[in-house]
């Protein structure tokens, strides 16, 4: 029953991106990122292995693979995310692909809170774990996080009211923190949101 639900998930991430206009290989962006929590995903070796071994089995094709690794003397940072933020906003990928939602941050609202910008900015969200189908569905399988993205759609319709953008309105602007990549003007959202990001594990 799982393998088939993965199986109609990727396809319907392919169909998606395909009726797009693209051809060829889906371009994938991957992103690593060490943990301070003990529950998170393995090292960032293990999902560095993950991921290549997912795009090698699909067929797809690595664009780079960003990550936020523990360095001795620093604190963990989210430079690799903004630096995923970058490549995604030059238009040169089509997914995101993690070898598990941990990956993004261990705090269920800010895994959400990621996806959701994510995918306001144009790109699908994969995972290498069979146990992320049920949470990448959309629907998804748990009501919470359905409540959560139900919360994310009228932030997002709220914050449009007040923006002058047609483009740019429900994206949480992750540039504004130094990020590489174009330099779309602040989407309003208030900055206490991506401070959480900053400062999830």
């Amino acid at each position: 029953m799982i393998n088939d639900q993965v199986r109609e998930l990727r396809a319907a991430t392919i169909a998606s991106i395909s009726n797009s206009g693209e051809s060829g290989p889906v371009r994938v962006v991957g992103y690593i990122r060490d943990s301070l929590a003990t529950t998170a995903t393995g090292t960032a070796y293990a999902q560095s292995e993950a991921i290549r071994r997912w795009v090698a089995e699909n067929g797809h094709r690595v664009v780079a693979i960003c990550q936020d690794v523990k360095t001795p003397g620093h604190a963990l940072g989210r430079e690799g995310l903004r630096a995923l933020v970058g490549i995604i906003d030059s238009g040169q990928v089509d997914a995101v692909i993690v070898a598990d939602l941990n990956s993004f941050a261990t705090d269920l609202v800010v895994q959400e809170i990621v996806l959701w910008d994510l995918r306001a900015r144009g790109v699908s969200v994969l995972s290498a774990n069979t146990d992320d189908v049920a949470a990448l569905s959309d629907p998804p399988g748990d009501h919470t996080r359905l409540l959560l993205r139900d919360v994310l759609v009228r932030v997002a319709e709220h914050q449009s009211y007040f923006v002058e953008s047609t483009s740019t309105a429900a994206v949480i602007d992750l540039n504004s923190l130094d990020a590489v990549g174009d330099r779309r003007e602040p989407a309003s959202i208030p900055v206490e949101i991506v401070q959480l990001i900053a400062a999830s594990d």
